[in-house]
Formats: C-alpha cells, structure tokens, sequence
C-alpha cells in the first residue's frame, strides 16, 4: 500500500481531525527505544516538495536551525560580533514573528525554512560571541574570567531549563 504501513516498526491510521496532518498519513514509532505512541505525519507516496516539507516540517526545522547554528558557531574566525546586545534585539523581533507567524500562518514552509536558519544563526553567534568576549574582554580581570565563563554557562542552562 505505500507509506509508512509497510515499515514493519510503523503504525499508521487515518486523521481524526482534519486539520492534524493535512491529509497526511499518521504513523506512530512503535520501537521500544523510542517514545511510545509518538505522533508524526508522513506524506503520502508521489506527493509535491511542498507535501513533503509540510509532512515533515518539524525535522526539516531543527535541521535548518541547526545549520545556522553551525555556521555562525564556525564564523568566530571571520566575524567577531562585540555588541551582542544588537544580536539580542533582533532575537527579539524573531520571537515576534514567530509568535505572528504561530498567529497568523503567513510564511509558507520554505519562507519558514529560510527564516529558522536566521534564527539559529542569531543564537550561535550570540554564544559564540558572549564566550568569546568574556574570554578576551580586556575590561574582565583573569581572576575572574572562569567566575564569567560559569556564570554564563549556568544561565544559558536554566534558560533553557525554565523555557
């Protein structure tokens, strides 16, 4: 029949809300590794581009969003950024249009692919660059440079946390 059907660690039935995946097949991952009953919608077999990234649209994100975090991880050497207070602005109007974009749904996918590598760039080079300015700043004593470092760090994990 095509699909997931045919994977042997797949289930799949049809939407029971029209709205869920579009049409799409929904398939749960039955490997005991993995979460159990973990929704996700898989694009019918011959559908268009825009079919499949719509399908498979939470992947292709963190994949985009990680691209941009590794090429402005990897940018150190070309681009230092000394006001990062700029790079948290406009992190800012990001969450702005992501919070419209949750709203009104006016980016397409590949707009919404485009935009996601804009936003891990913005928070790769925000990293990067805080740690690289708390390691070279002259203005920071070297006695207090670890103290910065680990303060940081601590932050950035109960942002995470807390998000």
């Amino acid at each position: 029949s095509g699909g997931c059907a045919d994977a042997a660690n797949f289930s799949c039935g049809s939407i029971k809300n029209a709205g869920d995946c579009n049409g799409y097949e929904e398939c749960e991952w039955k490997a005991e590794r993995f979460e159990p009953h973990t929704e996700t919608c898989i694009a019918k077999p011959g559908g268009t581009a825009t079919e499949i990234a719509l399908a498979n649209a939470y992947t292709a994100l963190a994949v985009c969003y990680q691209v941009g975090v590794m090429i402005s991880r990897s940018s150190l050497k070309y681009v230092k950024i000394k006001r990062v207070d700029v790079l948290t602005a406009l992190q800012l109007a990001n969450l702005v249009l992501w919070l419209l974009q949750d709203k009104l749904r006016f980016m397409n996918i590949w707009v919404q692919f485009v935009a996601m590598v804009f936003v891990g760039l913005l928070g790769g080079a925000s990293y990067v660059n805080v740690f690289y300015l708390l390691l070279n700043d002259p203005k920071i004593p070297d006695k207090d440079r670890e103290t910065c470092v680990n303060l940081a760090a601590l932050f950035i994990n109960a942002g995470i946390v807390l998000s």
